[in-house]
């Protein structure tokens, strides 16, 4: 019997799927619909397109925000849309919604309600303030956003233009609204610390956590029914399971007519009536551009209610990707939109003021980024409207200078907050400069590694016998190509720890370099070591603008360290594996890489391990010079404690929100951007760990974060010719025992010491700048 229900349903759903192409194209001119998915869902896509017989077309986007602009692009015909992406569709690109979703046999997800204490003296919206309120979760919709963002839209809460959270405490007399306000348990410490108003209705007000007996929607009406709150803020189906549930005794249900609704209008219902609602939440909806046909959307709504229907009882695989519909196992039904609710902000109503929470009479209260190129630019605007979306605050904005050295020098005037820089970036950077930034996060992601390349058969097996040897660098300063071989070289030894010119060491450590930019007065200061850092370098195809640190000179970059060993110039390249595995093997796209095919082959090198034997390019995780570090997220410590925790934050929840949460279907916060890579962050970034507040210097940061030998590499002064670095001991040693100034004049007669040592061999420059900034344990 089994067997033969099995083979009926195979039956039925074959011919579900052979009858949908005939049916949805009836009496229209569109031959098929073009669905915008994301690149997650484009494969189950495909294959609903094969069994629809092609009568609907997968466009692929990068997430829902690239969805909205390849509709008004008319690269694409419809999407499916959350409330909060079509507040963003709807007001930036004027897209209207047309089919919406039935969830659980309704089209809202929730109705917020305000249940309040009849005998609290409570009338109206404005004779909530001063009393003591219930919000189950500090990121709850209903129990949060909602009535904070009504109560500032109506100007009922007066705005502290610190932001919401400065406002709410000084609205309320106390609040409880628990759970984790931060993903880093440090800065959710901190938060609650400095906004212990918030938590101080709670059943436990220090840990004020989601374990929190009024944590929650059933949470927040034991909060009020306990006595400890006057007003709780939660949902009209929480209130109704509440009511319906064995929770509450017999007193406790006679004093349930203490309780009521509280409507905007200042009207009250009893618990048992009707409730009415602040605002809903409405289900996920299907656009399509305002300046289409009505037409189109009546045949877009017919396909799709015929889509549903066909395969609603047998629910094939590809029937689960989000970017058709929000959730599989709930929706019931497509339903056309209300002609009169067809506008995005009729659909939301006073759902909108939940996420726009307005601060009337402020200055915008603002995060600016810095960024360096048109397309970065783009990405960060881009970003700053879904984090907007998405009710990240304080708002992003943007701010693009030509490099990151420009950024830098506007974050230490406070005219910008947050740049991503490499370490490399740090090393060029003037002391006047960098004494004013501290690290605020520190990007982790998948692992790249910089790596030493010798040819085969150039009988190089260990590191030490890379001395005397011609070398092949990216440019001067680079991570992968410069400083990480100077900080394994000084590690091992094979440089001295306490010399005053590393430039000067490599360049009499080798026999003759390529380092495109060593010659550059901006980034090599004093042109030290130069003649021999240039020596190998061979300029343009005219021979000119050798040794520049630009495309001019043929080895500039990773791709050209490698042509410079491929070319016989040197006999070592510094370069990043990726790099390296990006253009052996065939896989270069460089010009003069095609004419050398075979001595690219990645059997003809081989990598020169930290320690050890040299070994096959395959064994990189075992032989490599140095793990790369991601970005650093730098900003100014001359700021408040609030400002520095709020940027914080807003770095954590754009990470919590746009890479690691449901939300990267909206916006991919990492990842290529308009087919450019490493705009704003790596590529491979996949999080940003943030720096606590009393550990936010550059040495904490390379060392919790950063290969160890990397703590040899002084993050040096631009005007400086004589850089100190201690040892990793003797630093770690020294901070120890002693701390603050005293610490400082340590490393104060280190350089003495040094510079003693120099005058007396004498290699002093007369020119020598006495006032440096002397780095240690870096």
């Amino acid at each position: 019997m089994g067997a033969i229900l099995l083979l009926l349903c195979i039956l039925l759903q074959a011919l579900a799927i052979e009858s949908v192409g005939p049916l949805i194209r009836a009496g229209s001119s569109l031959a098929f619909v073009r669905l915008c998915v994301t690149s997650s869902d484009y494969d189950e896509c495909l294959q609903m397109s094969k069994v629809a017989n092609q009568t609907i077309s997968c466009v692929r986007a990068r997430d829902k925000y690239e969805c909205m602009k390849l509709i008004i692009d008319n690269e694409a015909d419809i999407v499916n849309l959350n409330s909060e992406e079509l507040y963003l569709a709807g007001r930036l690109y004027n897209l209207e919604p047309f089919a919406m979703e039935q969830y659980d046999g309704d089209t809202q997800y929730y109705k917020s309600v305000v249940i309040i204490n009849n005998k609290a003296n409570i009338n109206s919206m404005s004779d909530l303030k001063g009393k003591r309120s219930c919000h189950g979760g500090l990121n709850s919709t209903h129990g949060w956003d909602i009535p904070i963002g009504l109560l500032l839209a109506t100007m009922t809460m007066s705005p502290d233009c610190r932001g919401e959270m400065y406002s709410v405490s000084k609205f309320f007399d106390q609040s409880c609204a628990p759970g984790p306000w931060s993903s880093d348990s440090g800065i959710d410490m901190e938060l609650k610390q400095l906004h212990s108003n918030l938590c101080a209705a709670c059943q436990n007000s220090t840990l004020c956590s989601d374990t929190d007996e009024f944590a929650g929607d059933e949470g927040a009406l034991k909060c009020l029914f306990s006595g400890y709150g006057q007003v709780a803020f939660t949902t009209s189906k929480t209130v109704e399971r509440f009511l319906l549930s064995d929770k509450l005794d017999r007193l406790e249900r006679r004093l349930m007519n203490n309780y009521v609704y509280l409507c905007l209008d200042g009207t009250k219902v009893p618990l048992d009536g009707k409730p009415c609602e602040w605002a809903h939440k409405p289900t996920n909806v299907f656009v399509t551009a305002g300046s289409r046909d009505k037409r189109d959307k009546e045949w877009f709504l017919s396909y799709l209610q015929q889509l549903f229907f066909r395969f609603v009882p047998y629910k094939p695989s590809w029937w689960r990707m989000k970017s058709l519909f929000s959730d599989p196992m709930h929706v019931t039904q497509i339903l056309p939109v209300p002609t009169h609710l067809q506008r995005w902000d009729r659909y939301l109503g006073n759902f909108i003021s939940s996420i726009e929470k307005p601060l009337p009479l402020c200055e915008l209260n603002s995060v600016t980024m810095c960024t360096t190129s048109p397309e970065e630019e783009l990405k960060c605007f881009d970003l700053q409207k879904a984090a907007f979306s998405q009710r990240l605050r304080p708002e992003i904005d943007c701010k693009r200078r030509a490099s990151k050295q420009e950024c830098l020098e506007l974050i230490a005037k406070r005219q910008a907050d947050l740049v991503a820089v490499d370490l490399s970036d740090l090393y060029e950077a003037p002391q006047a400069i960098v004494q004013q930034l501290e690290p605020v996060g520190v990007a982790q992601g998948f692992s790249d590694y910089a790596v030493a390349v010798v040819r085969a058969d150039s009988g190089i097996k260990f590191l030490y016998q890379l001395g005397g040897r011609r070398s092949c660098h990216a440019s001067f300063g680079d991570l992968a190509s410069w400083l990480s071989p100077l900080s394994v070289l000084t590690e091992r030894s094979l440089l001295d720890q306490a010399s005053c010119n590393k430039a000067d060491q490599m360049a009499e450590y080798f026999g003759g370099s390529c380092v495109p930019g060593a010659a550059d007065l901006r980034v090599n200061h004093y042109r030290s070591g130069s003649d021999k850092l240039c020596a190998a370098c061979r300029g343009d195809s005219e021979g000119v603008h050798q040794c520049e640190r630009s495309s001019s000179e043929r080895y500039h970059g990773q791709a050209g360290a490698l042509r410079c060993l491929v070319e016989g110039a040197g006999e070592v390249a510094f370069v990043s594996l990726s790099s390296l595995a990006g253009n052996v093997d065939g896989r270069s796209q460089e010009r003069w890489a095609r004419n050398v095919p075979l001595a690219l082959d990645s059997r003809n090198f081989r990598l020169v391990c930290r320690s050890g034997p040299s070994m096959p390019l395959g064994d990189y995780e075992r032989c490599h010079l140095t793990k790369l570090p991601g970005k650093l997220m730098v900003g100014t410590k001359f700021t408040s404690k609030e400002d520095r925790l709020a940027i914080r934050q807003l770095l954590i929840r754009l990470v919590d929100k746009f890479a690691t949460g449901t939300e990267r279907d909206m916006f991919e916060l990492f990842g290529p951007y308009l087919n450019k890579s490493d705009l704003m962050f790596d590529d491979s970034t996949r999080r940003i760990v943030p720096m606590k507040l009393e550990m936010s210097t550059f040495d904490m940061a390379i060392r919790l974060h950063f290969d160890p030998s990397y703590q040899q590499i002084p993050i040096t002064n631009k005007d400086a010719n004589c850089k100190i670095v201690l040892t990793t001991t003797s630093a770690a040693a020294a901070q120890s025992l002693i701390s603050g100034s005293l610490y400082a004049l340590v490393v104060l007669l280190n350089c003495l010491v040094c510079l003693m040592a120099i005058v007396s061999s004498s290699t002093l420059s007369q020119n020598l700048n006495l006032n440096h900034r002397y780095t240690s344990n870096q």
